[in-house]
């Protein structure tokens, strides 16, 4: 091969995997897909040349230019499959059977971590508001996790509004159309559901190493979106705020 692409996410593989290309003569891509954050630290860390990628992919101007800010790496933007798959609907049938069920429902959207699952589902799951049905959507890493499974049945049995809330089995665009509101702070299909319209609400973390990470990082949201417990997420979804950021996002991507 005269060249590689693969995903730069900060795996021990991917630097053996650039090793291996740069020994061989083989220029290596690293697609950032997902970010970047600033906690990223192993996958942008400093390193010899040739452990590096050849060159950076970014999806988007704003990920280059966050790229560029937070660890001084330059990239090339190629766009990303988001643009096709949803802004355009490609491979996706009517959606009109989910117009009378829609917005109706707040999405959670964790990353694929336990301790955005906890934090997320302890803030959405503790809260008193009753007028919305909660969705949850994991990560496909931990759909089988026996960790995360016990910890949501605990959640949920500790719970005052333990029958408005169901784990998904549906694709993630049946999902997004059901719903009004999103709960996110890591995952990248906060991308998805703000393209659709739904409200972005950012779950705050309270550690200082998840503090930063964004998945909408560089577009600016209110204040009042941003929550950092239980009561915040009520009082916002009593008081009924709607944010559409979907024209941002369409013209970004």
């Amino acid at each position: 091969y005269e060249s590689v692409v693969t995903t730069w996410e900060g795996y021990p593989w991917e630097r053996i995997l650039a090793h291996f290309c740069n020994q061989k003569k083989i220029k290596i891509f690293g697609y950032i897909h997902a970010g970047p954050f600033p906690s990223q630290y192993s996958a942008y860390r400093k390193m010899l040349d040739k452990f590096n990628p050849s060159q950076f992919l970014t999806p988007t101007e704003i990920s280059k230019n966050l790229l560029k800010k937070y660890f001084n790496y330059e990239s090339f933007v190629v766009g990303t499959h988001k643009f096709y798959s949803n802004f355009l609907n490609i491979g996706y049938g009517s959606t009109s059977k989910f117009i009378k069920d829609s917005r109706k429902k707040i999405l959670l959207l964790p990353q694929g971590t336990i301790k955005e699952v906890k934090d997320i589902c302890e803030m959405a799951f503790l809260m008193n508001f009753d007028q919305l049905e909660i969705i949850l959507r994991l990560h496909p890493a931990l759909i089988n996790n026996k960790k995360i499974k016990n910890l949501i049945i605990n959640l949920k049995n500790n719970s005052s509004i333990k029958n408005l809330i169901r784990v998904s089995n549906d694709n993630l665009r049946n999902d997004i159309i059901k719903s009004e509101y999103f709960l996110y702070r890591g995952s990248t299909s906060a991308i998805e559901a703000a393209s659709f319209g739904l409200t972005p609400i950012y779950c705050v973390s309270q550690d200082v190493f998840n503090s930063e990470l964004n998945s909408l990082d560089g577009i600016s949201l209110p204040s009042d979106l941003k929550v950092r417990n239980s009561k915040d997420l009520d009082n916002l979804l009593k008081k009924r705020i709607k944010v559409d950021i979907s024209h941002t996002i369409k013209k970004i991507y």
